[in-house]
């Protein structure tokens, strides 16, 4: 679908205006559940808003539910970031059966995460091996490319993949 910009009284918004886009991440943060609402409506009705600009308005909208359902729900740390990883993993990877992980790169200067680059944790290296097993049976040898087939067997029998660890 072509992404069309309509003619309109509605301010325009495109993601150049980063004063506007960075008011509204500002204004996400401070909703109440009182007014979540008013920056929904407002940021679903009130602009005509480019392709890039309608991603700021989205994510801007999800920080605001989040903030407002933590005013009653009261989460932790740990809630709020495995909600946020709830909402990538069902809505981006639906399919996915052995996991997902979310890197901050800027750990990368700090020695005490070395973990987080190289590691995969014990759990998921399992799911994975499981998963190489069951691709092996699901698929016909001849009709899997033979390098992927030869990663799959090397998987299934152990052998931990690109360099990775396993981690506890």
């Amino acid at each position: 679908m072509e992404n069309k910009i309509e003619k309109t009284n509605k301010p325009f918004v495109s993601e150049d205006n980063k004063d506007i886009i960075d008011s509204w991440y500002k204004r996400a943060r401070e909703v109440t559940p009182e007014t979540f609402g008013d920056l929904i409506n407002e940021l679903l009705h009130d602009y005509n808003l480019d392709y890039g600009a309608k991603i700021h308005a989205a994510a801007a909208c999800t920080i605001a539910m989040f903030n407002a359902c933590d005013d009653i729900f009261g989460f932790s740390g740990f809630q709020s970031s495995a909600s946020i990883m709830q909402v990538l993993y069902k809505l981006n990877y639906p399919c996915n059966k052995t996991g997902i992980r979310v890197i901050d790169y800027d750990d990368m200067l700090y020695p005490q995460y070395k973990d987080n680059f190289r590691s995969i944790p014990r759990n998921t290296w399992e799911l994975l091996r499981k998963r190489a097993d069951e691709l092996i049976n699901e698929n016909d040898r001849s009709a899997v490319n033979p390098s992927v087939w030869n990663h799959w067997m090397g998987v299934s029998s152990g052998l931990i993949p690109f360099g990775y660890y396993i981690s506890d």
